[in-house]
């Protein structure tokens, strides 16, 4: 599995509902430092990217995230931020090679671009 999850399943719809292993996060962590010149972990830099993993593998809108994630409006206006700073890009061209995380990013990215 890419990431680990729990799928919810109805017969018209699959929801995933998780977040990005230990493994990934610890990637992504160590990059978020070289990248970002702020101390993001006070700012819950976990949360936020599982927050926008939810939205992103289920294709759904924002508002649609579950609560424990935060307030939806926050957690778009950082994604937002993050795109206009090419910090998914960075992140996702760091990844390439890794098969699971670099397609977990590059749909990320695809969701920056729409």
């Amino acid at each position: 599995m890419p990431f680990r999850n729990e799928i919810i399943g109805r017969t018209d719809m699959l929801k995933y509902k998780g977040q990005m292993t230990d493994e990934q996060w610890q990637k992504v962590d160590l990059m978020l430092s070289e990248v970002i010149e702020i101390n993001y972990h006070q700012n819950g830099a976990r949360l936020f990217m599982d927050a926008v993993v939810w939205v992103v593998v289920n294709h759904a809108a924002w508002r649609q995230m579950p609560k424990q994630y935060g307030a939806w409006r926050s957690i778009y206006i950082r994604f937002y931020r993050w795109s206009n700073q090419k910090i998914w890009h960075s992140l996702a061209q760091q990844f390439v090679n890794d098969q699971e995380l670099g397609s977990l990013l590059g749909r990320i990215v695809e969701r920056c671009d729409t």
